[in-house]
């Protein structure tokens, strides 16, 4: 039976801006317990920070002791750089010097970096990066509630540390995780136990019904790109586009091309298809889309048969997950050229188990195994994979603690 609570720390606060809460965990050694807190506020500005204070004071005769502080993934940057090989210190110094070529803003920015491999020509450096001014303001928000912020990490990150705790044969492995959640998932690159890149995806567990096959196309909230054609579209009919004057206020420009999208005609949402697509009838539209999704016909060989029982229909609606895992690994070729991943760990509900053994009949099509990170995991430890990894952040890896 694995130990769940031989921790560093027994007290962790995340910032989740998927969910828009702030979620504290707290371990006894024996027993532990998540509570949540919605807020409502733009994160990241002075009147998140005011607020992120009053939600932790809440809690402050809880957090009595050493804590860890979980940031979301989208205030962490990861970037990777070549640089010629020589003496290690000559090398550490065209790494600063790439850095501050590229970062403009270097100096406002906290940078860890790793060596990924190296050859006879260059060296492969990973670089973890999060803004000085963010950091700084919401360690100091935590601590006014009463807090005591020892480390703080971001969420792709502690869930690594949690699957390594959990299955500890992970350590010093080289891995991809995926961690899904209900309406969220996030993929980890993972090489020799330590994170070296993320990707999130905005749908999770919630997708995969028994019932129905979801369109792709419905999983994505594709308004911005909307609005963005919508506005080009606008300028190009009034020929505003060769005749910009940069000296107006941007205020004023940034208004003019916001339109009231209740006035779009038919025509005019026609235009964003191509005459060899069709719309899906059976597909929903997602709500907060400006239009329709459609899906392109394909060829007849290229079509998949209907599902016939409620597995199946999981199954379909899991592909998703399979395709962006194989995406990221193709489209990232330097992540995996001096460490290919050895699997997929996939860390999500024991009912969807039945997955694995479909998913891995197609193993030597996709080149990866999928696994469950473990059998048996309690449902509150699975759900807040990177609360649990960050009691252990400095046990098992500090490289991308900030």
């Amino acid at each position: 039976m694995l130990s769940l609570f031989n921790n560093t720390f027994s007290q962790v606060i995340s910032i989740d801006g998927d969910y828009e809460t702030v979620r504290f965990y707290v371990s006894n050694g024996k027993d532990y317990s998540v509570q949540v807190e919605m807020y409502k506020a733009k994160p990241f500005t002075d009147e998140f920070y005011e607020v992120l204070k009053n939600v932790v004071k809440l809690h402050a005769k809880t957090f009595t002791g050493r804590t860890a502080l979980v940031l979301p993934n989208n205030v962490v940057f990861s970037d990777l750089f070549k640089v010629p090989v020589m003496q290690k210190r000559a090398m550490e110094n065209s790494l600063d010097l790439a850095i501050a070529t590229i970062y403009n803003n270097y100096k406002d920015i906290k940078f860890n970096n790793l060596l990924l491999g190296q050859n006879k020509q260059t060296a492969l450096y990973n670089v973890f990066g999060v803004q000085k001014e963010v950091l700084a303001k919401t360690v100091s928000a935590v601590n006014g509630g009463g807090a005591n912020v020892s480390v703080v990490s971001f969420a792709g990150n502690t869930a690594v540390q949690g699957a390594i705790a959990v299955y500890p044969k992970l350590r010093n492995a080289t891995f991809i995780l995926l961690d899904i959640k209900e309406k969220t998932a996030c993929y980890s690159f993972v090489t020799g136990g330590k994170t070296i890149g993320f990707y999130n995806l905005p749908f999770g567990y919630g997708v995969l019904s028994d019932s129905v096959v979801k369109s792709e196309c419905e999983l994505f909230d594709h308004t911005p790109a909307d609005l963005l054609v919508l506005n080009a579209k606008e300028k190009a009919k009034r020929k505003e586009l060769t005749t910009f004057d940069y000296a107006e206020d941007q205020s004023e420009v940034e208004e003019k091309e916001i339109t009231d999208l209740s006035q779009a005609s038919p025509e005019e949402e026609n235009e964003f298809y191509d005459e060899d697509e069709e719309v899906r009838q059976d597909a929903g539209q997602r709500s907060g889309a400006l239009f329709r999704r459609v899906n392109r016909k394909l060829p007849k060989f290229m079509q998949r048969p209907e599902p016939i029982d409620a597995n199946d229909f999981v199954f379909e609606n899991f592909r998703p997950f399979i395709k962006w895992g194989l995406e990221l690994v193709r489209n990232n070729p330097d992540l995996t050229t001096y460490n290919k991943p050895e699997a997929v760990y996939v860390n999500m509900p024991e009912k969807f188990g039945f997955l694995y053994d479909v998913i891995n009949a197609e193993k030597e099509e996709n080149g990866l195994a999928f696994l469950p990170l473990s059998h048996g995991l309690d449902d509150a430890i699975s759900e807040n994979l990177e609360l649990y990894g960050a009691t252990h952040i400095k046990r098992l890896n500090k490289l991308n603690n900030f």
